[in-house]
């Protein structure tokens, strides 16, 4: 099969936010190079509304439960059903690559080598295929996650200007709904916060988030809202119990990640783990303080974001472990308070300033 015989095509990212905001660049390039195409997206069922509001001329397919046998099984007759020209597995991972080649396509390409590596970002991945030829050779190994995708689709003849960075198509929407959403959010600016990440070694801290927001109200005069999804909600009782008396401290549980991105756009700042509202928050132009310690920002925080990236480097990170070798001190507990704090008055103090992304 040659590019011309290309007439729809599955694009399949069925792993975390952060992973599929780092690949939605690649959604464009693949409008581009095929385009006469129609362009299918396999995400997780959770992330549908707000990968349709950042990837327009796109049909979004929401996968539910795709780690279950049912959920998988689903997935395959629904890829099947579009009887789809070309399926990809944009990134190295189980799901991604049974679905594609279980798919039905005429013609797979993508990462079906190391899917059950735990990190597979710090490990060498070839981009292969199956029914159609590859351009060039490419692999994807230690490198920003955001040229996962960007390799697979230079590997079929694609070329990408900036890997990973969406465009900008979907922020009047955010700020449309930020609009509806003020009444429940403060008067004056803020700064969101969002203090959960998957794994545990992966947070900052409820902690040092309390004492950061106390520094934000009193030495930067603004307002907090921590930002949560609402079956996150109890894990942020302690900071409620601790903060409750200010009224500058707010709580706010997110329906979904489009409400969630309205209440970052309007935000001043954003802070967080490396987690997907950090790389959402990029995503909206809104500036970033990032926190990190598992892994290098050089090779997972936001492509193209705007803000500081803190990283409290140890002799074992980038972590390919499971479980914390030194959990007494591990690596995110060496960013102090003070430095979340100066990192967020560079950004608040210069309103009009673009500063550039940067490791401290």
């Amino acid at each position: 099969m040659d590019r011309k015989q290309v007439r729809a095509v599955l694009l399949i990212e069925l792993t975390r936010l952060g992973d599929v905001l780092a690949m939605l660049g690649s959604v464009e390039t693949a409008r581009s190079h095929w385009p006469g195409a129609a362009i299918h997206l396999f995400v997780d069922s959770r992330y549908r509304s707000l990968v349709e509001a950042l990837a327009p001329g796109v049909t979004v397919h929401g996968i539910a439960a795709s780690a279950t046998g049912r959920g998988f099984w689903r997935a395959v007759f629904a890829a099947r059903r579009l009887k789809v020209d070309l399926a990809c597995s944009l990134s190295p991972g189980k799901r991604n690559a049974a679905l594609a080649l279980a798919s039905g396509a005429k013609a797979v390409a993508g990462y079906f080598s190391n899917v059950n590596v735990h990190i597979p970002y710090l490990v060498r991945t070839p981009v292969e295929a199956y029914g159609i030829g590859l351009e060039q050779a490419e692999t994807y190994g230690r490198e920003h996650i955001g040229l996962r995708a960007a390799k697979v689709l230079r590997a079929l003849g694609a070329r990408q200007d900036e890997p990973g960075s969406p465009g900008r198509s979907g922020w009047e929407f955010f700020a449309a709904r930020q609009e509806e959403l003020r009444p429940r959010l403060p008067e004056r600016d803020y700064v969101a916060i969002h203090p959960l990440a998957y794994w545990k070694f992966k947070q900052w801290g409820m902690r040092r988030f309390g004492a950061l927001a106390e520094k934000i109200v009193t030495g930067l005069h603004l307002d907090v809202v921590f930002l949560c999804a609402p079956e996150e909600s109890s894990q942020l009782d302690g900071l409620r119990e601790e903060l409750g008396h200010n009224r500058s401290v707010h709580f706010f549980a997110a329906k979904d990640l489009v409400e969630a991105g309205a209440v970052i756009k309007g935000a001043a700042a954003f802070v967080g783990n490396d987690s997907g509202p950090l790389h959402l928050a990029a995503c909206l132009d809104v500036a970033v303080v990032g926190l990190y310690g598992p892994a290098e920002p050089s090779l997972v925080a936001p492509l193209g974001a705007r803000g500081a990236f803190l990283y409290g480097a140890t002799p074992c990170s980038p972590c390919a472990q499971r479980i914390c070798v030194q959990p007494e001190d591990h690596c995110l507990s060496r960013i102090g308070v003070e430095q979340v704090v100066a990192a967020l008055a560079q950004i608040v103090g210069k309103p009009s300033s673009r500063p550039s992304p940067c490791l401290a």
